[in-house]
Parts: structure tokens; sequence; C-alpha cells
């Protein structure tokens, strides 16, 4: 193999591990925002099952708080993996 073979070959080993990192980051988003929407759905039932009186006011508004910082989390999850989809697509149209 001569040395422009060479440099070509190592290149294309470093495009396919590049392309190995970038799925496994979007798999652990999309394991991470599955993980995001369990919690969700869990503090929903909660507040459902909220009575009033006592602390409930105080527990819904902080359930709301937080199902919503994660609604927030899911979206900026949910750009990155769109982001590294389109990487994705790129360096394959080059290999």
């Amino acid at each position: 193999m001569n040395g422009g073979d060479r440099k070509q070959e190592d290149w294309r080993q470093k495009m396919r591990d590049a392309l190995l990192r970038k799925r496994e980051q979007v798999s652990r988003l999309r394991d991470s925002i599955a993980h995001d929407q369990e919690n969700i759905t869990r503090w929903r039932i909660k507040i459902g099952f909220l009575r009033p009186g006592g602390r409930s006011a105080d527990i819904h508004y902080d359930l709301e708080l937080r199902i919503a910082n994660v609604e927030d989390a899911i979206r900026s999850k949910e750009r990155k993996i769109s982001e590294l989809e389109s990487a994705i697509r790129d360096i394959e149209s080059k290999l």
C-alpha cells in the first residue's frame, strides 16, 4: 500500500470511528429521552392523585415545574439527535 492509499485508509477509519461514536451518542440520547418521558408520565399520574389541602398545591407546582424542565431537556436532546443524524448522513455520503 503506498502512502496515498495509507492516508486514504486512515481517513476512512477515522470516519468510521466518528460514525460509531455519533451513532452511540444518538442511542444514549434516545434512551435518556425515554427515561425522561417515563418520569413525566409518573409525575402526571401523581398530579392526578393529588387531593386538595395540605401541601398538594406546592406538590402540584413542583411536579409541573419538573415536567416543564424535563420537556425543555427533551427538546434540547431532540435537537442534538437531529444534528448528529445530519452529521452521520454527511459522513456516510463521503464514505
